[in-house]
């Protein structure tokens, strides 16, 4: 059985995954699945637990004497009773009056668990809140109509996916149209992946390094998926090397190296810190500890601090001087 189940995980992301041998009738072996469920929990929470908080809403329904009722799963941060959150992408303000976790009444809710939010809002209806938006922490309010991603097509698939193919985008709990923009070829072939840019046929949230999935334009059949790398991407100039080359900045994993890369590049506006800590869901302390830990010469842009790379600056007011 262990051979069988390894060879038909071999071609998968589950290859080499860890196998529990259990019995239903004896019980043998459930309590070292138990602690390997558990301990994989505790890591998912730790690795969640830095950004602001995040609920994918699946429902939205409200019931007498208490009012409007969300509920869906955690995806990062915590929350707890009192707090002041926004519905995104509406950027509508609400306050949590009660939660419940894991079906259980609850002054917290934390990052993977399934939440239910008693929420209040003045003139708050329940048709403003659909399946598909984010209850989220004000610092991670977003919305957007474009997204640059990584997109692998599945090997699966009998031919190309062309440019601008309509598809359907899940992300969270959303499910909303879109057309795809392949931003290295006209065409991606099956098992491959590319720079792909999203255009969605309507404003949904959505973070770095989220995951989301392509079905046809029907919801038939499933084409692909990957992970977003600029939840707040442009249409200008997005084939060019330039922004290959700051998408491949973007898409490196720690926060301080990516950002380190983006100033390397030099470009001629700076970095936007403050869209790029929100599209990373960064906390005041952690947005803080990375101006510390990243060289920059910042400018301020009204509220907007922009960054520049050392020397960058110096360089434009030598050139100016010069002309």
């Amino acid at each position: 059985a262990r051979a069988e189940i390894a060879a038909l995980l071999a071609p998968t992301v589950l290859a080499g995954a860890e196998v529990f041998a259990v019995s239903n009738l004896t019980g043998q072996g459930l309590d070292a699945l138990e602690q390997h469920l558990l301990q994989a929990q505790q890591r998912q929470i730790r690795s969640r637990d830095e950004g602001g908080f995040r609920l994918a809403v699946d429902r939205c329904f409200s019931l007498a004497g208490i009012g409007t009722v969300v509920t869906g799963t955690a995806v990062s941060g915590q929350v707890a009773v009192g707090e002041r959150l926004v519905v995104a992408p509406r950027k509508l303000p609400v306050r949590v009056r009660g939660l419940h976790a894991q079906n259980r009444e609850s002054t917290q809710g934390l990052a993977g668990q399934r939440l239910a939010l008693n929420l209040a809002a003045t003139g708050l209806e329940k048709s403003d809140i659909n399946r598909g938006d984010w209850i989220v922490a004000e610092s991670a309010v977003l919305s957007t109509r474009r997204l640059d991603t990584r997109l692998r097509l599945l090997a699966s698939e009998a031919r190309d996916l062309a440019h601008w193919t309509p598809v359907h985008l899940h992300l969270g709990a959303c499910d909303v149209g879109a057309r795809v923009v392949l931003l290295e070829g006209p065409t991606l072939a099956p098992g491959r992946s590319m720079w792909v840019q999203l255009e969605l046929d309507r404003d949904i949230a959505a973070w770095h390094g989220d995951r989301f999935i392509l079905r046809d334009q029907s919801a038939t059949r499933t084409l692909g998926g990957g992970v977003v790398v600029d939840p707040l991407a442009v249409a200008t100039l997005r084939r060019k090397p330039a922004r290959m080359a700051a998408l491949a900045a973007q898409a490196l994993p720690a926060h301080d190296q990516a950002l380190n890369a983006l100033l390397a590049l030099q470009p001629a506006l700076g970095v936007d810190f403050n869209a790029f800590c929100t599209a990373r869901n960064l906390l005041p302390a952690p947005r803080e500890a990375l101006l510390l830990a990243v060289p920059h010469r910042a400018v301020a842009d009204g509220s907007h601090p922009r960054l520049f790379a050392p020397g960058q600056l110096e360089a434009v007011a030598n050139s100016l001087t010069e002309a």
